[in-house]
């Protein structure tokens, strides 16, 4: 009796690890990497420091993170795919492919759709005020960082 339940118990113990090892192989560099599907990029660079915060949002909710002054991408969060969803649909609503905004500044703000590999959104500088459907979209995308 006592062996079947060691048995018992290293097979659950066994399925656990599987279990966890399976789901967070989805939050790794490499799955990050390997990933193929549309990715929105936004973030800010510049200041006193000259730093950059960058973030990619994956289409299935998963955010990312470059860190700074590295190549290295960590893992933030994942969000719930639907709301994931409605940030890429509304990229496409409010037409933010149509803007144009190469605008930099001492500290600049950054947008991408990687669906439109030629069409990067910067702004920060003083010669073209931002649109507020831009600044609007890009603050809801901060508030997924924090």
């Amino acid at each position: 009796m006592k062996s079947l339940n060691i048995i018992s118990f290293s097979l659950v113990l066994c399925m656990l690890m599987c279990f966890v090892q399976c789901k967070t192989s989805e939050n790794t560099v490499s799955s990050f990497t390997e990933y193929q599907g549309t990715k929105l990029i936004f973030g800010n660079e510049g200041g006193f420091a000259g730093t950059r915060d960058e973030y990619h949002l994956l289409e299935d909710g998963r955010l990312f993170r470059l860190a700074p002054r590295s190549i290295d991408y960590v893992f933030v969060k994942s969000i719930d795919s639907k709301k994931a969803s409605q940030f890429f649909h509304s990229y496409e609503n409010l037409k933010m492919q149509d803007e144009t905004y190469q605008d930099p500044g001492n500290l600049s703000y950054f947008l991408k759709n990687t669906d439109y590999s030629d069409h990067l959104l910067t702004w920060g500088g003083e010669q073209k005020p931002v649109n507020q459907k831009v600044r609007a979209y890009y603050r809801a995308l901060l508030q997924l960082v924090k």
